[in-house]
């Protein structure tokens, strides 16, 4: 069977470009033995015997039918864009199913490497893996943070509601059930932060437009981002000071050895460390809500001057009144709406969802070697405490309640949380594992939530390990642009709202010209039984209607303002139309009616769709209009 040579030699050369770690794996591997392979005449009487399990992968008398039987299953998923499969069997299905031409990508996780092996040699797999239509994961590996890759895949999240995992075979069922689980509850996890990233409310997303836009000039005038903190550590530790309940106890030891360690805080620490004397060198803001002004006015001056305030471009501007004569610098967070201002060189910072997130970032910026995390606990205490004391707005603020219990830190048993702590939990634990390789993180908490890619070390034994208290640190000093450079930079921002402006215009232009022609026939279809609707239009006015829609779902999706401007800012209401329409999408149909009526639905959803998205635009117009510092009146 010189087929089964040639097609191992074709996937091997594929996967060796694209998935080093599983080539490596099956070069060394020693074929037969865990799984037996057991010969037919064609792929599809080929078994699979499992020696360790005593199971054949398929029914021993039944093989071929079996197969045939799982891909008819399947046939049901055949519109799906995006498919997941726990385990590769022996590639039948798997070969079959990416036959479908609706397929973006396929997703398999397999536990067993011998069993790639074995599908490798029955099946060329080598054009979707090289293309990355097939991809192939570790089963025993795969955690929150590969589940979240996976769902960040391009366009896969709007297909989240429809997410199911496969399996080939119900083998995999029964030997790797546990495993099969764990899989499906990190891709669920992984789904679940991506749709709550990208929020809920537009209105957030506008508020944070408004105060960015308003805020340009005085981010213009400020200390540029990139230029004072790029590698410009003092020390090589930096300690992350959050105010979770069981900071108070690491607070004394803080204050003994302040002087040889970089201190990041996030702005509700500072009076908590205000009160204990300990002044950190950067406070971090992030939060675009006009409270935040509460975290610093309670604070005294003296104090603050000391203080290096790094702050998200998009804060409250009664923000700037609290912190007068202060170093103050304003950052850009990385949504791709901010990065269309065109000011890069003023940097970027805070992709995660919290301060923490923020402060772990600017450790990673500045270059340190060591980050010891204290007070970040994203749990409640035992006596029910959500913040230590000293804290702005109390230590007990329980506006979520608990919604979860998850492991403790250093895995002894469970602790409370909320989802909101959750979703914090998860984006430190990506921005550790992404820096994994420059930054070692220990958790110090010594109490609350355990933290994914962190070394759990006591306090003292994490600063005895990676603190010099030989050497004092020197203060941080942030230099500010000349006038000529800041005043290229007001015009640089100011041309890129006019062309944002502009594009907005023309945007709307294309996709009302769509809705008008929509609207009154989405009108005559209100209030009308189903059996009526599908007499109103003809097949010919039905697949007119859907080249018009398609046509403008093109334009959109080829024009780069909206992409990403427009849609990055109205995408928490976006996101979540579109993920309706993919149900409606993926649909699997069986006759005429049933067409008819898929169709339908996609041209009554998209007269919603497209009125909406042409209302986000003019709304986001109005308000940079409204917040634009170089507007002249």
């Amino acid at each position: 069977m010189e087929y089964l040579v040639k097609n191992y030699e074709k996937n091997m050369q594929a996967l060796k470009t694209i998935a080093h770690d599983f080539y490596e794996r099956l070069i060394n591997i020693k074929p037969n033995e865990s799984l037996e392979l057991i010969q037919g005449q064609t792929p599809f009487d080929f078994n699979v015997f499992d020696k360790n399990n005593d199971k054949y992968i398929y029914p021993k008398d039944n093989i071929k039918s079996t197969i045939e039987k799982n891909i008819n299953d399947l046939d049901e998923y055949s519109e799906y864009s995006f498919l997941y499969m726990f385990g590769m069997g022996n590639g039948a299905v798997i070969r079959s199913s990416l036959h479908n031409n609706n397929l973006i990508q396929l997703v398999v996780f397999e536990p067993n490497v011998e069993m790639l092996f074995i599908a490798f040699h029955l099946w060329d797999f080598s054009p979707e893996l090289t293309n990355n239509r097939l991809k192939i994961i570790d089963a025993n590996k795969f955690d929150f943070i590969n589940g979240l890759e996976l769902a960040l895949t391009y366009k896969a999240k709007f297909f989240a509601k429809c997410f199911v995992l496969q399996t080939p075979s119900d083998y995999y069922y029964e030997v790797y059930g546990d495993m099969m689980q764990n899989v499906n509850k990190m891709m669920l996890d992984g789904f679940e932060h991506v749709i709550m990233n990208a929020g809920n409310n537009v209105e957030d997303s506008l508020i944070g437009l408004d105060h960015h836009t308003s805020n340009l000039k005085k981010m213009i005038e400020g200390p540029i981002f990139k230029d004072n903190f790029s590698q410009k550590h003092k020390t090589d530790t930096v300690v992350l000071a959050s105010s979770g309940p069981s900071l108070g106890k690491q607070l004394p030891y803080l204050k003994e050895i302040q002087d040889y360690v970089t201190i990041i805080c996030g702005e509700s620490t500072l009076k908590i460390l205000e009160l204990n004397g300990v002044k950190p060198d950067f406070c971090v803001s992030l939060e675009r809500i006009v409270e935040v002004v509460k975290s610093f006015e309670n604070v005294e001056d003296e104090y603050k001057k000391d203080v290096v305030f790094v702050r998200a471009s998009l804060q409250h501007k009664d923000v700037f009144d609290v912190l007068k004569g202060v170093q103050d610098v304003l950052v850009m967070r990385p949504f791709k709406w901010i990065y269309q201002f065109g000011l890069h060189k003023y940097g970027y910072l805070a992709a995660g969802t919290s301060v923490a997130n923020m402060a772990h970032e600017l450790a990673i910026v500045m270059g340190f070697k060591t980050c010891i995390i204290i007070g970040q606990d994203l749990a409640y205490a035992e006596d029910g405490s959500s913040h230590s004391k000293g804290h702005n707005f109390g230590t007990k603020q329980d506006k979520l309640g608990i919604t979860d219990e998850i492991t403790a830190y250093g895995g002894k048993g469970l602790v409370k949380t909320n989802y909101i702590w959750k979703l914090f939990l998860r984006g430190l634990a990506e921005t550790i594992f992404k820096s994994k390789d420059i930054l070692l993180t220990i958790n110090s908490t010594e109490g609350g939530a355990r933290i994914d890619g962190t070394l759990e070390l006591s306090f003292k034994e994490a600063v005895k390990k990676h603190v010099d208290v030989t050497k004092k640190k020197e203060k941080y000093f942030m230099a500010y642009p000349e006038a000529k450079e800041v005043e290229e930079n007001f015009e640089l921002a100011r041309s890129s709202i006019d062309f944002l402006l502009k594009g907005g215009i023309e945007i709307r232009s294309v996709i009302d010209e769509t809705f008008l022609m929509l609207q009154p026939i989405v009108e005559t279809f209100r209030d009308k039984p189903l059996e009526e609707q599908l007499e109103v239009l003809s097949d010919a006015e039905i697949k007119s209607l859907l080249d018009k829609i398609e046509k403008v779902r093109q334009y959109l999706n080829k024009n780069e303002c909206f992409t990403l401007f427009y849609y990055d800012i109205a995408q928490p209401n976006i996101v979540h139309t579109e993920l309706e329409l993919s149900r409606i999408k993926v649909r699997k149909v069986h006759n005429h009616k049933e067409q008819k009526t898929k169709m339908l639905e996609w041209i009554i959803a998209h007269g919603y769709y497209l009125f909406s998205i042409s209302g986000y635009v003019q709304n986001i117009m109005e308000r940079m209009e409204k917040a634009n510092p170089f507007r002249e009146d």
